[in-house]
């Protein structure tokens, strides 16, 4: 046998054998493993180089934390329950109540125990005091502002009402009844943050400090409350026939909103071979000057002249769109019959045939100045054509200097 392996050249003995061990040892090797949620081509361009280290770790570590068992309780002895007294803080009396506490008892010494948790009463941390703002006499003389329809006692009456029913608002008004009088919650509500809202500013000494807090950056408005619940009730006594009309209308609006995006994408495909894109005009027609911020107090409808306006009695709840549309066409029909027609040329070279059907408060201020202008212009443009035929038949023995007539450019609006 050695005869023939030093003929093939083939070592011998143990060298033989280290060979075969380590082949055995290289084909024992672990290999790499596919993770969970990799695909196989970016798995495959992995290799030695770059190992995959940490997932195999997690791996491990989430393997070895499964075969740990529970951690066991600490035994603390023999349980038992036990009626005691206690006593809870949120109340102002000396109330005894009494209640099943759970005890342990020692199997060593026999002693028993309450743990922290039992003692006392457990509820009494949900027990949290809303913090109502209150005034000394100092106070009340420099910071909060004479009321005549609030007295000093009636205030006191009020903060401790609401102090007492935890600033609830409805309990409060329903509860409150001083010296036979009554309130309402907005006239509440507007007496308390008046007097919260005196009461920071003075003791910050203005409001840069406290200037985000909502008390000071929203301050509440009675009047704004009581328009909304009345627009609320009078939208909650809507019929099935006035809510299938509206939901007509909204059905109606988003068909046309997606038709306009429809209409936008074709002209972005034409913007890609030379056509201007819809991106592109609207940088030229962006609107900065008008803001869809409503102050505190401004109606959110516009008259004719594009001044806030609030709704006529008995109307409550209105869509936007409809009262644009009727304001804008009363400002035209207004007019003569020919200048409504130029108008409405105007109107149409501008791409303006109807009002818009998206109208919030900057789009409803800027679609009627845009019309007051229009109608503005073709005043312009009517005296520039008097003008120019006067200048015509005017001749030099006249004694007026042609220098002196005013000379008005005429815009160029394709009509």
């Amino acid at each position: 046998m050695s005869d023939i392996k030093d003929i093939m050249g083939l070592p011998k003995g143990a060298a033989a054998l280290g060979a075969e061990g380590s082949k055995a040892q290289k084909s024992k090797k672990a290999k790499l493993q596919k993770p969970k949620g990799m695909s196989r081509e970016a798995f495959a361009l992995m290799s030695q180089t770059h190992p995959l280290m940490p997932s195999q770790l997690m791996g491990e570590i989430e393997a070895e934390d499964e075969k740990k068992e529970p951690a066991k309780k600490k035994f603390r002895g023999k349980i038992s329950y036990e009626w005691r007294p206690f006593a809870n803080p949120a109340r102002g009396d000396d109330l005894q109540l009494s209640h099943w506490v759970k005890c342990y008892t020692s199997v060593a010494n026999n002693i028993k125990t309450i743990p922290e948790e039992q003692d006392g009463y457990t509820f009494a941390k949900y027990n949290k005091k809303p913090n109502v703002l209150r005034y000394n006499d100092e106070e009340w003389k420099s910071l909060v502002k004479a009321n005549d329809g609030w007295t000093r006692e009636e205030t006191d009456y009020l903060l401790d009402l609401i102090e007492m029913m935890d600033m609830r608002w409805i309990a409060v008004a329903d509860r409150y009844e001083y010296e036979g009088r009554s309130r309402s919650v907005e006239d509440i509500k507007e007496r308390y943050y008046d007097v919260a809202r005196q009461l920071m500013i003075g003791r910050e000494g203005g409001t840069t400090a406290i200037g985000n807090h909502v008390l000071i950056k929203h301050p509440f408005d009675a009047q704004h409350e009581r328009r909304r619940k009345a627009g609320m009730e009078e939208y909650l006594k809507r019929n099935p026939e006035q809510e299938a009309e509206e939901d007509a209308i909204l059905a109606q609006a988003a068909k046309i909103e997606a038709k306009r995006k429809a209409e936008d994408g074709k002209e972005g495909l034409k913007g890609a071979v030379g056509a201007p894109s819809a991106a592109a005009r609207q940088e030229l027609i962006e609107i900065s000057e008008f803001s869809n911020e409503a102050p505190v107090g401004k109606p959110p409808l516009f008259d004719e002249h594009a001044q806030p306006v609030l709704p006529r009695d008995g109307e409550r709840v209105l869509i936007r769109s409809l009262h644009l549309k009727n304001v804008a066409e009363a400002r035209i029909d207004g007019l003569a019959e020919k200048q409504r027609e130029l108008m409405l040329r105007l109107m149409e070279g501008l791409k303006f045939n109807e009002p818009p059907k998206t109208c919030s408060r900057s789009i409803c201020q800027a679609y009627l100045t845009l019309v007051n202008e229009g109608i503005e212009y073709m005043e312009l443009r009517k005296q520039v054509e008097t003008k120019q035929l006067m200048k015509k038949r005017m001749r030099p023995q006249d004694g007026v200097g042609l220098e002196n007539l005013t000379s008005l450019k005429m815009h160029n609006f394709k009509l």
